[in-house]
C-alpha cells in the first residue's frame, strides 16, 4: 500500500510538473507564430493559437488545475511519512517533502518552459487545452457561488437598510407628533392670556393708556 501511495504521488507530481512547463511555455509564445506554424500545418500549434486567443484567462484556469495536483500529490505522501516517522523526524520528512514538490512541481518546470516557448507547448498542447477547459469550469463554479453568497449578503443587508429606515421613520414621526402638540398647548395657553382680562397683554394695554393720558396732562 505504502508503494502504491508512492507511485500515485510521483505521477501526480510528474503531471503537475508537465502542466507547469507547458503553462510556462504557454504563455511565452507568441500567438503570431503559433498562427504561423498552424498555417504550415501543424494542428498543436492550432491548438495552441486556439488557447492564446483568451491569453488573459489562461493563468487563473491553468493555476487553478496545478494548484489541484500539487495538493493531491502531497497527501498520499504525506499518509506514508505519517505511518513510517514520527516527532523531529516526521516533521523533517514533511519539509524536505514540501521542497521537493515545490522545486520538482514548480520551480524547476517553470524555468524550462520559459526558456522553451513554443516547443514544450505544441508537445503538451493536448494536456494544456484539457487543462484550461476544467480550470474554466472550476473557475466559473467558483465565481456562481461567490453571487450567491453576496446576493444573500445584499439580501440582509437590505433589510436591515429597510428596518432601520422605518426605525428612523418612526421616531420622526414620533417627534413631528410630539411639536405639535407643544405648539397646540402653547397656543391654547396663549389664546387664554389674551382673552383674560388680567392677562399680561391686557395690563400692557393699561399701561400704555395710562402713559398717553399722563402726557396730554
Amino acid at each position: 500500500m505504502t508503494l502504491v501511495a508512492l507511485l500515485l504521488a510521483a505521477a501526480v507530481l510528474t503531471t503537475a510538473a508537465a502542466l507547469r512547463s507547458g503553462a510556462a511555455s504557454l504563455v511565452s509564445t507568441p500567438r503570431a507564430d503559433a498562427l504561423r506554424d498552424a498555417a504550415e500545418g501543424d494542428r498543436r500549434a492550432a491548438r495552441i493559437a486556439s488557447l492564446l486567443d483568451d491569453r488573459s484567462s489562461l493563468q487563473p484556469a491553468l493555476g487553478v488545475v496545478h494548484s489541484i495536483l500539487m495538493v493531491t500529490a502531497a497527501l498520499p505522501a504525506s499518509w506514508v511519512l505519517s505511518g513510517e516517522f514520527a516527532g523531529w523526524s516526521l516533521f523533517s520528512g514533511f519539509v524536505l517533502l514540501a521542497l521537493m514538490i515545490v522545486l520538482v512541481g514548480e520551480v524547476i518546470p517553470r524555468t524550462l518552459g520559459r526558456r522553451r516557448p513554443r516547443r514544450i507547448a505544441y508537445s503538451l498542447s493536448r494536456l494544456l487545452s484539457g487543462s484550461v477547459r476544467i480550470g474554466k469550469k472550476a473557475s466559473d463554479v467558483v465565481a456562481e457561488l461567490d453571487e450567491v453568497e453576496d446576493s444573500d449578503q445584499n439580501g440582509d443587508k437590505d433589510e436591515a437598510d429597510r428596518d432601520e429606515i422605518e426605525l428612523i421613520s418612526l421616531v420622526l414621526e414620533f417627534s413631528d407628533t410630539i411639536v405639535r402638540e407643544v405648539m397646540r398647548s402653547e397656543e391654547r395657553r396663549v389664546g387664554k392670556e389674551c382673552r383674560s382680562r388680567w392677562s399680561p397683554y391686557h395690563e400692557k394695554k393699561r399701561k400704555r393708556k395710562t402713559k398717553q393720558k399722563n402726557k396730554q396732562k
